[in-house]
């Protein structure tokens, strides 16, 4: 598993994602309310960050064109693109041993553009670990955050029944979320809904105070592993890398 960024302090304004305050009233505000005693409540959450995703599955568009001799498996390339399918990681526990109930995932669509053109380089599949595996078609016009099945080499839990999860601080979960778009190029953020102690409230989750971007990969040229695994080669039939 690729290696966490940071972990947030629940509540603040600084770190790996911008988080709303909770809101003592429904999961559709994310302004802080006054407790009854006047203070402001915390968010009951940590978050860890996973590093930009390289599992199984996972491939970037990298401007332009790239060779397949230039592209040796290794590390993810610094100036790519996340493309369709991609995940996003992280992990989420309860904050000093309180035990929250995370209720769903929602997206918000900033912006989408003509697909990136470039090259498509994907990942050499390893083991990943398990993770609670969410999609989201970005295609849709009020995308939706759904269960999704494990990807290949993933440990994702054919028990897993899906929303909602509880953590706490010993018992944290792991999501990857998969967006997918097959004609734009998108840019997105991710809002956490949560119950705790008779209070809802959401978060906001995105790359860094940025948003988190996802293109489609119809124009870019696709490199591929061989047959072995050990190396990339250039598609030539035009599907795809599995098929």
């Amino acid at each position: 598993m690729a290696a966490a960024l940071s972990v947030l302090v629940v509540g603040g304004a600084a770190g790996a994602y911008e988080m709303s305050r909770a809101s003592g009233r429904d999961d559709r505000q994310s302004s802080a309310d006054a407790s009854p005693t006047g203070t402001r409540s915390t968010v009951p959450l940590t978050f860890v960050a996973d590093a930009p995703s390289w599992h199984c599955g996972d491939a970037v568009v990298i401007p332009g064109a790239v060779s397949a001799l230039q592209m040796v498996p290794g590390p993810r390339p610094a100036k790519g693109v996340s493309a369709s399918k991609t995940g996003l990681g992280f992990t989420v526990q309860g904050k000093e041993g309180e035990t929250v109930t995370l209720l769903g995932l929602a997206v918000d669509v900033i912006s989408k553009h003509e697909p990136l053109r470039g090259t498509r380089v994907p990942v050499v599949c390893q083991g990943d670990p398990p993770n609670r595996n969410l999609s989201v078609n970005l295609d849709q016009t009020r995308p939706q955050v759904v269960k999704a099945t494990a990807r290949t080499g993933d440990g994702g839990s054919a028990s897993d029944t899906g929303w909602p999860y509880t953590v706490s601080g010993s018992d944290p979960e792991h999501f990857v979320v998969q967006p997918s778009t097959r004609a734009h190029d998108v840019t997105f953020t991710l809002r956490l809904k949560w119950a705790w102690n008779g209070k809802r409230g959401e978060l906001r989750i995105d790359d860094q105070g940025k948003p988190f971007r996802t293109t489609a990969d119809r124009s870019a040229t696709w490199l591929c592993p061989d047959s072995t695994s050990t190396r990339l080669v250039p598609l030539t039939d035009r599907k795809t890398c599995s098929s």
